[in-house]
């Protein structure tokens, strides 16, 4: 009798035979020739053959895995649920495999180590173990592609100037075979035409020129203005404030570190911290010895002195009580909070913290150079 399905052997009809029986061909060569195959469809412990069918296991637990070792019963790869595979180690969970996606144990949670960000046009950044649009990623390919398109038109342009100068230059060399000649008789007309020359070719160097400065220090806005890159910015659908990032007023994204309040600190105010102090303390632009300003209170309420918080280095901030043009650049006023006016007083700080990504989101990139004053 052949294996069963749950793996089960039988021995054939006539088996087992009874004491003082004949052996007979009949019934002896085939109970032999029935275990001979059963032998060969078993899998050898010495590992002699292979398995003609996929080698299935028991499920296990996470201390008896069905996949161990016989030095090491207690290591191996057990099935935890539907779909879900798991490793431990000596009883204790260290990776896991699921739907798309592989997480190592930290002790604490599952951390995912591997993930495929979407497939499309976007730029992503990983945020809180997952994929969000990266807005200043973004805000760069928007610029790279309106630079580019101005590039292309400059070039036209250019190659349309060089025709006119090859043909001007031609024009000078049949004028002057002319005077050469006695022939010409128009000196006024030449005159005019070099000059005219003259001005289109600084015409072409001085635009030329500040395309390639502005282009190098990423001010280049033609044809695009920065605020209608911001605009188009901010009407795109998936971007990380839309998603996961910043749904409400206080939240951010972006480097931060928790600092403790030497006095009150006011909601969205810039911070500054002294060389060597342990705390922080909102920064005021008349302040006289002004230190740089360092992070900014992300939350959505007044910090009091002696108060711990999270407050952001460097990145996205929105609060609702702002409203800034978008796509200013955003100074530190009198009061310590975020301003779209440009200080003037002779008694104040020039200090640039970043610019409006929105009316009420900033990115906040403040300047690391010692701040400037104003000329009395």
């Amino acid at each position: 009798m052949p294996r069963g399905s749950g793996g089960d052997y039988q021995l054939p009809t006539g088996n087992p035979v009874v004491s003082d029986t004949l052996i007979e061909a009949s019934w002896a060569n085939t109970t032999l020739d029935d275990l001979a195959n059963a032998m060969t469809d078993s899998l050898s412990r010495s590992g002699k053959g292979g398995m003609t069918a996929a080698f299935k296991i028991a499920d296990g637990t996470k201390s008896a895995p069905g996949l161990s070792f016989t030095a090491e019963a207690s290591s191996g790869l057990y099935r935890n649920s539907a779909g879900e595979v798991v490793m431990s180690v000596l009883g204790v969970d260290h990776m896991r495999w699921n739907a798309g996606v592989t997480q190592i144990w930290n002790g604490a949670v599952w951390t995912s180590i591997i993930s495929e960000a979407p497939s499309d046009d976007n730029y992503y950044s990983r945020i809180n173990d997952g994929w969000a649009v990266d807005p200043q990623i973004e805000l760069n390919r928007l610029g790279i592609i309106a630079n580019t398109d101005a590039i292309g038109v400059n070039e036209t342009n250019i190659l349309s100037n060089l025709a006119l100068i090859n043909t001007n230059i031609t024009n000078i060399g049949i004028n002057a075979a002319a005077i050469a000649t006695g022939t010409y008789t128009n000196i006024d007309a030449l005159d005019v035409r070099v000059t005219q020359n003259e001005s289109d070719l600084s015409l072409v160097s001085a635009a030329v020129l500040a395309n390639a400065d502005a282009i190098s220090t990423g001010a280049y806005t033609n044809p695009e203005t920065l605020d209608d890159r911001a605009t188009a910015l901010e009407g795109q659908t998936g971007s990380a404030w839309e998603l996961d990032a910043l749904q409400a007023s206080g939240d951010y994204v972006g480097a931060n570190t928790v600092f403790t309040a030497s006095g009150n600190i006011d909601a969205g105010a810039c911070v500054v911290k002294g060389v060597g102090a342990t705390t922080v303390a909102q920064g005021r632009s008349n302040a006289d010895g002004l230190e740089r300003v360092f992070c900014i209170n992300t939350g959505s309420t007044q910090l009091a002195s002696g108060q711990d918080r999270s407050m952001i280095l460097n990145g996205y901030v929105r609060l609702d009580t702002w409203s800034f043009f978008v796509g200013a650049i955003l100074w530190l006023d009198a009061n310590g909070q975020p301003t779209d006016v440009e200080p003037t007083g002779s008694e104040l700080y020039k200090v640039r913290i970043g610019y409006a990504i929105r009316s009420n989101i900033i990115y906040f990139n403040p300047q690391v150079s010692k701040p400037e004053q104003n000329p009395t």
